[in-house]
C-alpha cells in the first residue's frame, strides 16, 4: 500500500505541473484574448437589450402670475423612468433641473372657469425628452400629476420690519443697524384688507446674543393674507462692546414769534448714549438737536416756568439708552421794544 506521504508528493508534483503550464506566455495570451472576446461579445450583444432606467431630476416654476396664489404647494423633485436600449440609455445626460412654465396653466379658459391648475407631469417630461431623443420613452413620473385650486388676488409690496429689536448682553451693543433681507415683499388679499397692512413682521427672536450673526427666520403672515413665494428671511447683525459718551449740546430755540425773546437757563444740556467701541469716534454733537418749541410753551395748561427740551439725533451710527440732563430747563419770555 502506497504511504501518505507518497500521495502527498504526487498531488505536489502534479500542482507545480499546471503553474509551469500556465506561466507559459501563449497560455496567458490566449486566456486574455479569451476574456477580452466574451467582453465584447457582452456588450454587443447586451447594447440592444430593452431595460428600464430611473432619475431624479429638481422642478423650478416660472410664468407664475404676481397676482395668482396657488393654494397647494408645488413639489420640488420629480422622478421618472426612462424605457429603451441599454445603448441610449448609457449615452442620455440627464439634467439637474427641468423649467416648468406655468403661464399656459394657469391663463387657459377652462382653468380660469374653475380657478384649478392641473399639470400632467409625464406629458411635461415625455415633451421634454422628445426634444433630446426618439430612442427613449418616458414611462412614469412621480408624482404623475398635480391639481390645486388658486385664487387671483389683489397685490401690495410692504417693507419687511422685525417686530422686536434684536437684544444684546449687558455690555454689548449693535453696530450697525439689522439687515433684512428681503426688504420688500408682494403680499395678496382683498383689496379693503390690504389697504389695512403697511409691513410684514418678522417671527420675534428670543435669544440674546453677544457676538455677529446671520439668521434665518420666518414672515409673520396675518390673516387674510397670502405670500407667493416662501416665508423665510434672512437677518444680519454686528454686534461690539458698548461704552458710554456724552457732548454739552445748546438749546436751539424754535416757532419763537419776531417780538418775543427768550432766555433758558441752562443754555445747554448734556446728552449720554451708549455706543460701540468701533463706533466711538464717529459720533459728534453736530450729530444731536436740543430744541425748546415756543409752541409747546403757549400750549402747557400748567402754568409754570420751566418747559422740557426735544432730544433728536441725526446720525446712522447706531446708538442705544440716549438720555438728557437737565430734562427740562427755566425759561423767561421777554418782549422786544
Amino acid at each position: 500500500m502506497m504511504k501518505l506521504s507518497s500521495y502527498f508528493n504526487l498531488l505536489k508534483k502534479g500542482f507545480k505541473g499546471v503553474i509551469a503550464f500556465f506561466k507559459k506566455k501563449d497560455v496567458i495570451t490566449f486566456l486574455f484574448f479569451l476574456i477580452f472576446s466574451f467582453v465584447l461579445w457582452y456588450m454587443s450583444t447586451s447594447s440592444d437589450d430593452e431595460i428600464e432606467k430611473s432619475y431624479t431630476i429638481h422642478a423650478q416654476y416660472v410664468g407664475i402670475p404676481e397676482n395668482i396664489y396657488i393654494e397647494k404647494t408645488l413639489p420640488e423633485q420629480i422622478k421618472y423612468t426612462l424605457k429603451g436600449k441599454r445603448k441610449e440609455l448609457n449615452k442620455y445626460k440627464e439634467s439637474d433641473t427641468i423649467t416648468i412654465n406655468l403661464s399656459s396653466y394657469l391663463t387657459s379658459e377652462e382653468s380660469k372657469i374653475v380657478n384649478n391648475i392641473d399639470i400632467s407631469y409625464l406629458e411635461i417630461i415625455k415633451s421634454s425628452i422628445s426634444k433630446i431623443t426618439s430612442e427613449l420613452t418616458p414611462t412614469e413620473t412621480q408624482p404623475l400629476s398635480f391639481s390645486s385650486p388658486f385664487k387671483i388676488l389683489n397685490t401690495k409690496t410692504v417693507p419687511v420690519k422685525l417686530k422686536n429689536n434684536i437684544k444684546v448682553e449687558p455690555q454689548y451693543i449693535l453696530l450697525d443697524s439689522v439687515k433684512i433681507s428681503p426688504q420688500y415683499v408682494t403680499i395678496l388679499g382683498p383689496e379693503k384688507a390690504l389697504d389695512t397692512i403697511d409691513a410684514i413682521y418678522i417671527k420675534p427672536i428670543k435669544e440674546t446674543f453677544n457676538k455677529s450673526n446671520k439668521l434665518k427666520t420666518e414672515l409673520i403672515i396675518p390673516q387674510p393674507f397670502v405670500l407667493n413665494s416662501n416665508t423665510d428671511v434672512t437677518i444680519s447683525f454686528n454686534i461690539d462692546k458698548s461704552t458710554e459718551k456724552d457732548f454739552n449740546i445748546p438749546i436751539s430755540l424754535i416757532n419763537v414769534p419776531n417780538d418775543i425773546n427768550i432766555r433758558t437757563f441752562p443754555t445747554s444740556i448734556n446728552v449720554k448714549f451708549s455706543v460701540s467701541i468701533h463706533n466711538y469716534n464717529n459720533i459728534i454733537p453736530s450729530m444731536f438737536d436740543a430744541t425748546l418749541d415756543y409752541n409747546d410753551i403757549v400750549a402747557s395748561k400748567i402754568s409754570k416756568s420751566t418747559q422740557s427740551v426735544r432730544i433728536s439725533y441725526k446720525g446712522e451710527t447706531y446708538i442705544t439708552n440716549l438720555t438728557s440732563t437737565p430734562r427740562e430747563v427755566e425759561y423767561v419770555i421777554e418782549t422786544k421794544d
